[in-house]
């Protein structure tokens, strides 16, 4: 059986993708209803690179602008970790791929794992003002969702073929 296609019709212009298109993107690689993550992980990995890019560096945007590295890592979010450091490098943002390998200091081979049960180990074991000192200037870095959204979009354009349909 093969993969399944989660890219959408092309807008009409190209050139002039806006934020509202970067939703349009997501809306079909958003999971539907109450999945497990084992599911929801394998659907992503059915995705086009460029599609688990964007995905990962949206949702990890999200959640450290809402709640910091700590939210970030606490929620399901963290499990594409490894995805939105990728991400970042894809679309040019060498900075914050940077600052999110570098949030996983206190992780086993400063690897974010997987699990959540994994990164509530590591946040249980490493004391909140040792993650403070360090993640603080990372979250510094990461905070700019208007800029990161722009790296996106031109993304999105320059490689059109991997998130609209001909």
């Amino acid at each position: 059986m093969p993969n399944p296609d989660y890219r959408i019709r092309l807008p009409e212009a190209l050139d002039h993708l806006t934020d509202n298109h970067l939703w349009e993107l997501l809306e079909p690689l958003s999971p539907r209803g109450a999945i497990g993550l084992p599911q929801e992980m394998s659907r992503f990995l059915d995705f086009t690179p460029g599609q688990m890019a964007v995905f990962a560096v949206i949702v990890t945007q999200r959640e450290v602008d809402k709640g910091g590295l700590e939210g970030y890592f606490q929620s399901r979010a963290g499990m594409y970790w490894q995805y939105a450091v990728e991400g970042y490098r894809r679309i040019g943002s060498l900075e914050r791929a940077e600052a999110l390998k570098q949030a996983a200091v206190f992780c086993p081979g400063e690897r974010a794992p997987a699990s959540l049960e994994g990164r509530l180990k590591v946040l249980a074991d490493t004391p909140k003002d040792q993650r403070e000192q360090v993640w603080t200037p990372l979250e510094d870095t990461l905070f700019s969702e208007a800029e990161v959204r722009s790296l996106l979009l031109r993304y999105v354009r320059e490689h059109s073929d991997e998130f609209f349909l001909d």
